[in-house]
């Protein structure tokens, strides 16, 4: 499509969450066997993930879209116990405060 990674991570969000990110800081490059995914129509992807991390953002967050439903904002010491495998490695490891980038 042409994107940079940012304007692909800014063109996700907002797709899938109705919101403007801005100042987005990049946290971490994420492979591996929790990479795998199976949809519902039984495509196969390995996905190597660009993460990207931010505080600031405009408008209201969607709950419910064709991709998702619902979010919601969590303190690193107030996690859920439910995350889903493909997300658990970056939100423990931004748990974890890491002040690098993470490539792993």
């Amino acid at each position: 499509m042409g994107e940079t990674f940012l304007e692909t991570a800014r063109r996700e969000v907002y797709e899938e969450v109705g919101i403007i990110v801005e100042n987005l800081e990049f946290f971490g490059i994420y492979s591996g066997d929790d990479r795998y995914i199976v949809y519902p129509n039984q495509d196969i992807c390995w996905v190597t993930s660009t993460i990207f991390k931010t505080t600031e953002y405009k408008g209201e967050i969607l709950q419910e879209t064709e991709e998702t439903l619902g979010h919601s904002f969590f303190s690193r010491d107030n996690l859920p116990e439910n995350i889903n495998n493909y997300d658990r490695r970056c939100i423990e490891d931004w748990k974890r405060n890491n002040p690098g980038i993470i490539i792993d």
